[in-house]
């Protein structure tokens, strides 16, 4: 008579694999919700920047001046003044990115046909320039990006320095 040998798991080898999952799982979500999180200011970020860059741009090879202003819940570039031709639109902000603009009277950047930048109403100094400083609400952590414009139409995009911009 010969023995039969039984396959498969026991009930308590599955659950240690379970709960070992379970574990590994509690470590991985927020690791995860960060990522997104900075993804996501990250994405919007470069949005901005290449918009900025495309209006300063076009005021130099048109030789004309190019207004980059809010538009809704985004951004639109356009010819001229705050109502001339289109030439670029940003429909939304994600939900979650929130952004503060110093300073805190911005309207519009014009870019003149030399490139310089001028925010209106307020007009920049040379040591003065435009911060967007983005955040992400989604997360505990720092998530933001502080996109500068200066005097001279230089735009950058840069992680923020200090954990108190979002999350004072």
């Amino acid at each position: 008579m010969s023995v039969r040998k039984q396959k498969g798991f026991t009930v308590l080898e599955m659950l240690i694999v379970l709960s070992i999952g379970a574990l590994l799982a509690a470590f991985a979500i927020p690791g995860f919700q960060d990522m997104s999180a900075k993804n996501r200011v990250n994405s919007y970020a470069q949005e901005v920047t290449n918009m900025m860059a495309l209006a300063r741009n076009a005021s130099v090879t048109n030789r004309r001046s190019v207004v980059m202003q809010r538009s809704g819940t985004g951004w639109e570039v356009r010819f001229d003044n705050a109502t001339g031709t289109l030439l670029s639109q940003q429909q939304s902000t994600p939900e979650t990115v929130q952004f503060t603009i110093v300073p805190g009277d911005f309207a519009r950047v014009v870019f003149d046909p030399t490139g310089y930048a001028t925010v209106q109403p307020t007009n920049m100094t040379a040591t003065s320039p435009l911060v967007i400083a983005l955040c992400d609400s989604g997360s505990t952590r720092e998530m933001g990006r502080n996109i500068t414009v200066t005097r001279i139409g230089r735009v950058s995009s840069v992680q923020h320095t200090t954990p108190a911009t979002c999350n004072p």
